[in-house]
């Protein structure tokens, strides 16, 4: 975590590579955390200019900041927030990288998609999960930029009764980073 007068960001990322990019203002003070999740361990931390070396993107890889807007509906419940996160993109390869790296299903001109699904039990303790959708990302090849949409819906069942049942619609904008 970064905090300074301009500037409140976390790491979005889950893994042991994590790094944040922000505009440093001159002559402004700036508190570094560092937390670990699973136990202590030596760490390296890096304060640099961002580079693609320093945030270890390969050949044809690109950088974005996502900037996004989700609609959610739980089990009769709505709710509406905004989120932003870094994603990886390499669109000659055709994936993208948040945490795990997703392929492509599908391109079609400057747009591709992404369908995804994941599920999950523990028969000890009568529970199950199921999460399914698709990622829509549109390019903009004059400007780098993208937009698109990620609209999923996910369902958790203990002993065979639904205990939640949502659904997302999350409205994305993004712009190359590096």
């Amino acid at each position: 975590e970064v905090d300074g007068n301009s500037v409140s960001d976390d790491s979005t990322s889950d893994s042991s590579q994590e790094w944040i990019i922000f505009q440093a203002a001159s002559g402004e003070n700036y508190q570094l955390e560092v937390e670990s999740w699973y136990g202590n361990g030596p760490y390296e931390l890096q304060v640099t200019t961002p580079n693609r070396e320093s945030v270890g993107l390969s050949e044809n890889e690109y950088l974005y900041e996502v900037n996004a807007t989700v609609e959610s509906e739980c089990d009769g419940s709505e709710r509406t927030y905004t989120n932003s996160y870094n994603m990886i993109v390499n669109w000659a390869q055709g994936y993208i990288r948040t945490e795990d790296r997703t392929n492509f299903t599908s391109v079609d001109g400057n747009q591709v998609t992404i369908t995804y699904s994941e599920s999950d039990s523990d028969p000890e303790y009568g529970y199950s999960y199921e999460l399914s959708g698709s990622v829509t990302l549109n390019l903009d090849e004059s400007s780098g930029e993208i937009s698109g949409t990620d609209i999923w819906s996910e369902v958790e069942e203990y002993d065979g009764t639904v205990t939640e049942e949502c659904s997302y619609e999350e409205t994305l904008s993004g712009e190359i980073l590096l």
